[in-house]
């Protein structure tokens, strides 16, 4: 019995083996090469190499048996604790160490220990919330839904490095006096709100997906601040739900994004609906034809338009960015045009146009240079209510032949969000708040 797989538009143009191997996700990537290896693996009936470029309407034959993951025997079964599972392959492993067991209990050969549910356990230190190598049974716990945590305590989301219940921890892990402790509550009680908006139902269905503009082979889309692009419950959630019905079946295309925008940033975002789609706008990016600008509030006041030139690094330990000292530095090049829309003693608004897109440019520059985003606790940024405000407010695209035979508008636009609008009112009038 041989598995037949027909291959469709979008998967044109991609290598056999890594079509073979989001096709086949069971199927460790050594066993693609060694099928591929004795020609058992087919393209409309001929052996093929695992660089071959496929073509839309081929068919891939592969054996039903070698598709299908074999049972371990007895001594593979065993392992070499005595346990249930040891895989001899790093990539047979998700955290890509030796040992990856679904219970703790599986080995007993004292190493350190990765689990399959990752939300107990990390594969490595960055991986955790917590900043701890690994996360232990009780209150130390770091979850992205305090429901996941049998401890029942409260727990800290995003950017926060420890997780407390009431009065029994602070952030430092020592107790504090009562001012302290009633600031603490505050912001507790504070990302508690938070928690439950980023939660909200209202975007828990495929018909409710926040569009802005659909076609090309990709999906504008508003993304509330709050709401993940990656994982369960995420945009990217919704989008695949949306488009599940809209697309042809592909062996290897899964919609994506095609930029990053951080959770607790709100606004514009694309996503691909097709592999053309996606090649097309990551290339529109990647060349800089593609104009990016953000509406931000940040403390202090910015009263002439400017521009930060920067060398950013990443650092992975902290999930930080930092400017590098000295304008040849390390890190990569940084830099972002800053007009200020508004200003009074205590904050500024302002429209950030980014020339590169370096994870979290705008916070870390602006940070640097004397206006932490307001709200922004991650970059020194003083407690405001609802968090930090920076929304992806425009995407600009080039004005030529191809974009018009493509439809694209010239600018697509996010609305601002409510609390966005609001907290401008308040701050600088509501002439400005409404004019955006």
């Amino acid at each position: 019995m041989v598995i037949p797989m027909i291959l469709s538009s979008d998967d044109e143009g991609r290598r056999l083996d890594r079509v073979l191997r989001k096709a086949l996700p069971e199927l460790p990537l050594s066993a693609v090469h060694r099928l591929l290896r004795k020609k058992q693996i087919l393209v409309d009936g001929m052996p093929a190499q695992a660089a071959l470029r496929l073509k839309a309407g081929s068919c891939i034959t592969i054996p039903q048996e070698a598709a299908l993951p074999s049972k371990a025997s007895p001594e593979r079964e065993q392992g070499c604790s005595g346990k249930e599972h040891c895989p001899s392959e790093q990539e047979d492993s998700p955290s890509g160490k030796e040992h990856c067991f679904s219970k703790k209990e599986d080995c007993l050969s004292g190493k350190e220990h990765y689990f399959l549910e990752q939300e107990h356990c990390f594969s490595k230190k960055e991986d955790c919330p917590s900043g701890k190598e690994h996360c232990p049974s009780e209150q130390e716990h770091c979850f992205s839904k305090k429901e996941d945590c049998p401890s029942g305590k409260e727990h800290c989301l995003l950017e926060q490095e420890h997780c407390f219940s009431e009065q029994e921890y602070s952030p430092s892990g020592k107790e504090s006096g009562r001012s302290k402790q009633e600031q603490r509550g505050s912001e507790r009680e504070q990302r508690r709100l938070e928690r439950k908006r980023y939660r909200s139902p209202v975007h828990k269905s495929a018909s409710q997906l926040p569009l802005l503009w659909e076609g090309s082979g990709v999906l504008a889309l508003h993304k509330p601040s709050g709401l993940a692009v990656h994982g369960p419950d995420s945009l990217e959630t919704l989008v695949r739900a949306y488009l599940a019905e809209r697309l042809p079946p592909s062996l290897s295309f899964r919609p994506g994004p095609i930029h990053r925008l951080d959770t607790p940033t709100s606004g514009i975002i694309l996503f691909s609906s097709s592999l053309k789609g996606a090649q097309y706008f990551s290339a529109l990016i990647r060349e800089g034809q593609v104009r990016k600008q953000y509406l931000a509030l940040v403390e202090g006041r910015l009263s002439s338009p400017c521009r930060w030139k920067d060398r950013l690094i990443r650092d992975k330990d902290s999930a930080k960015t930092r400017v590098s000292p000295g304008p040849n530095g390390d890190g990569q090049d940084a830099e972002t045009e800053v007009l200020p829309l508004a200003a009074n003693p205590g904050y500024s608004l302002i429209l950030a146009t980014l020339h590169t897109g370096r994870t979290h440019q705008i916070r870390a520059q602006a940070a640097f240079h004397g206006h932490p985003l307001a709200g922004d606790r991650k970059y020194g940024g003083r407690f405001q209510s609802g968090g930090l405000l920076l929304h992806a407010y425009t995407l600009g695209f080039p004005l030529n032949q191809d974009t018009k035979e493509r439809g694209l508008p010239e600018i697509l636009k996010a609305p601002l969000p409510e609390a966005f609008r609001m907290r401008i009112a308040a701050l600088f009038g509501k002439p400005l708040a409404h004019s955006l």
